[in-house]
């Protein structure tokens, strides 16, 4: 994961303001990754919407309704832990438009683009919640 280039100079950094400071560092890292797993949740969800059209299961015959997640998979894992760390910053209106540009790609409608993307980091929420909380937790 790349960090968001900047025009600043390491050593400027300290003679700035705390709101200064504040202001570089809310939006410091990209949201390329997150870009990947959305496509990826996109096509998982595409899968399963063919498949349950078909006969209302999913079952090992609706394989090929699955295809093009399968083939993001690799990205969206290799991306995938970086991806907390992209939305810890404030996302910006231009980051915004990226994953929604992805989301309708992807053949999601334009008009509901929005509401899934806010349905997708909603998970994404969720599952570092899930995976801090019992998996990473000092308890274990």
């Amino acid at each position: 994961m790349a960090v968001k280039s900047k025009p600043l100079v390491v050593q400027d950094f300290d003679s700035f303001t705390k709101k200064e400071k504040l202001e570089y560092l809310k939006n410091l890292y990209g949201v390329e990754e997150t870009k990947d797993v959305l496509q990826f949740m996109v096509e998982v969800a595409r899968g399963i919407k063919r498949s349950y059209a078909d006969d209302g299961e999913i079952t090992y015959k609706d394989v090929m309704n699955f295809l093009g997640a399968f083939s993001l998979l690799s990205g969206a894992i290799k991306g995938l832990g970086h991806v907390p760390t992209e939305l810890l910053d404030e996302i910006t209106e231009e980051e915004r438009a990226e994953m929604l540009g992805v989301i309708v790609q992807s053949g999601v409608l334009p008009e509901q683009a929005g509401e899934v993307l806010e349905d997708a980091l909603e998970i994404l929420e969720l599952t570092k919640r899930f995976i801090i909380n019992h998996f990473i937790s000092p308890a274990l």
